[in-house]
């Protein structure tokens, strides 16, 4: 009997102490708060640049009784960064002074150049197929079946490439390889040694349709 009340005595405090435990036992809650991370990206001093124009060197040419083409024998480049964040859109235009000899006086006559249209190219990552600016395809090359654009000695700056508003942010590249840029000499003119001045001028703002 004695035995009996105390297996009883020992199930009751195991069962106690089995509540006690498990009423000690509590479950974390989850609670969120969210908070904000800001930053200004702010342009630079300077947002719009051409940082490298290549000078041309052309192939010697031999004086022939019809016009003569020849082509530049080294690669240009011509490199421009446009980091306002707005991308306002751009034109680059290329301006042609006449060709002077090295003979006092001497002066080369109706002299043009070809630009034919590239592909430019960005360090920007991604596809950058949208923002792609527009290399210009209205002139005929001298020789050959290309597109691109001409520009002549002594007149006015013409526009080679351009970017639409949304475009041609980043940093660009236009390659012209060995034998892409022609240059035209009309039948006529003198020998000498002759150079020119090349004038690239960057402006930010687009071209209109």
């Amino acid at each position: 009997m004695k035995s009996h009340n105390i297996k009883n005595i020992l199930f009751g405090l195991s069962l106690s102490a089995i509540a006690l435990m498990t009423s000690s036992v509590t479950f974390a809650a989850s609670v969120n708060q969210d908070a904000t991370a800001t930053f200004n990206l702010v342009a630079p001093t300077e947002t719009l640049k051409l940082t490298e124009a290549s000078d041309i060197t052309f192939k010697d040419a031999t004086i022939s009784a019809e016009d003569i083409v020849t082509t530049n024998s080294n690669d240009v480049n011509i490199s421009i960064q446009e980091l306002s964040g707005n991308a306002p859109g751009w034109q680059l235009s290329t301006k042609l002074s006449h060709f002077t000899g090295s003979t006092k006086g001497k002066q080369l006559t109706g002299a043009q150049l070809f630009y034919p249209s590239v592909t430019p190219t960005t360090t920007t990552s991604g596809d950058t197929s949208a923002i792609l600016p527009n290399t210009l395809t209205t002139d005929n090359a001298f020789t050959g079946d290309e597109k691109g654009k001409i520009v002549s000695s002594g007149e006015d700056a013409v526009n080679i490439v351009t970017a639409d508003v949304g475009k041609g942010y980043g940093s660009w590249t236009i390659q012209y390889p060995t034998d892409k840029i022609q240059l035209k000499i009309p039948a006529g003119n003198l020998q000498d040694t002759y150079t020119a001045t090349l004038t690239y001028t960057l402006t930010d703002s687009p071209v209109s349709h």
